[in-house]
């Protein structure tokens, strides 16, 4: 049977590798909804220029958090990946131009890397809320959308902590890198993608086998 992981990229917290910082960022009216209710389940589309400033700019890792532009930035390395083994799932891969890399003097002496902007497929997968040991902050209205809910905020309500995640596979059409359709905030991976991103070692990534995966958040 199928198992599905969630890939986290080192983000915002952490001091070891550099996250991106969108310049001048632009963006289309072009975004992913929802086919039964017409909701958002995704963010607009970032469009041209693709340009970014890296922030802790000693150490590049192969994959870079970010917000307010693609789903994340990536190395040649993992392009070349997707590439040469057909991982599924990319939606666009966009050439970034960095304009500067960090905040200080200092910055203009490292060396700045090829980087590319990655959106992956806001698909029709979804996750088994009701399987997932789940807190509630506000509870999904009993009208909430059988297609993309529950969870995501208004009437499919908002969820405070899960102690796993449980991917529906009826619902699964077959991505090796997706968001599913009722939990688009993190890139979840089949074990195909997962095996290949580990065994080649790429920088700045965990996989979490869905299983293992937790969270809770707390504001």
């Amino acid at each position: 049977m199928e198992s599905f992981s969630v890939m986290i990229i080192g983000g915002f917290t952490q001091y070891k590798y550099a996250w991106y910082e969108p310049v001048s960022a632009q963006y289309s009216r072009d975004f992913p909804t929802c086919e039964v209710c017409g909701s958002p389940v995704g963010p607009l589309r970032w469009i041209e220029p693709y340009v970014v400033d890296i922030k802790q700019p000693r150490k590049v890792g192969d994959l870079l958090y970010g917000a307010g532009g693609p789903s994340f930035v990536a190395s040649e390395k993992f392009i070349t990946l997707v590439e040469d083994v057909k991982l599924t799932g990319v939606e666009r891969i966009l050439t970034v131009r960095i304009r500067k890399m960090g905040t200080t003097q200092k910055g203009n002496s490292y060396h700045q890397p090829k980087l590319y902007g990655v959106d992956v497929k806001h698909t029709k997968t979804r996750v088994e809320f009701d399987k997932m040991d789940v807190e509630w902050s506000h509870l999904p209205a009993a009208d909430y959308c059988k297609n993309c809910g529950p969870g995501g905020g208004g009437k499919n309500g908002v969820w405070r902590k899960i102690d796993r995640v449980v991917v529906d596979l009826n619902t699964w059409s077959g991505e090796d890198l997706f968001f599913p359709i009722n939990f688009a905030g993190q890139v979840f991976l089949s074990s195909r993608a997962a095996n290949l991103i580990k065994k080649a070692n790429l920088e700045n990534v965990t996989i979490i086998p869905c299983e293992e995966y937790s969270y809770r958040f707390t504001v």
